[in-house]
């Protein structure tokens, strides 16, 4: 049987153990949980952070540390100074992260992925992990060469599964 726990400190939450997405415009949290021992959040300053099991880069910060604190996310291929989110004119918006990776979208419509490759997971045309958040490719996207890189066909919510 899978629990959710929940934490409140004044509008802040953490539901764990659920693939689940969660979003509290009044302080611009954005939060979800991946199911095994993963969670992220984006915090007050669309600052992606990351906390629990890092086996497959899941955590974004280029180690395999586990951590039992939040840690933001390196930026990667993001254009940012230092990470994922930290760029005003393209502030990451939206997250969703599974077993073992994560996605994020931008407000420009990028969309990012870090962590385990199993399969391909993360669009970008190989099956290596992600340590670090890379762009993902357009695949059938009538883009150019990223997914979100059309301006007449944005992306607006991603789901990693």
């Amino acid at each position: 049987m899978k629990q959710n726990f929940l934490f409140s400190k004044l509008t802040f939450a953490i539901i764990a153990y659920c693939f689940c997405s969660f979003k509290a415009t009044s302080q611009n949290f954005r939060l979800t949980s991946g199911d095994a021992h993963f969670g992220a959040l984006i915090d007050q300053n669309y600052i992606v952070q990351t906390w629990g099991d890092n086996h497959f880069g899941q955590l974004g910060d280029s180690t395999s540390i586990s951590r039992d604190y939040m840690y933001p996310v390196f930026k990667g291929a993001y254009n940012g100074s230092a990470f994922l989110g930290d760029n005003n004119s393209n502030r990451v918006f939206s997250i969703s992260i599974a077993e073992f990776h994560g996605l994020a979208l931008t407000e420009k419509g990028e969309v990012f992925s870090w962590g385990n490759n199993g399969n391909g997971r993360l669009g970008v045309n190989s099956t290596s992990d992600k340590w670090l958040p890379v762009r993902v490719l357009k695949g059938d996207y009538p883009g150019t060469n990223y997914l979100g890189d059309d301006s007449l066909n944005k992306i607006i919510s991603v789901i990693a599964y």
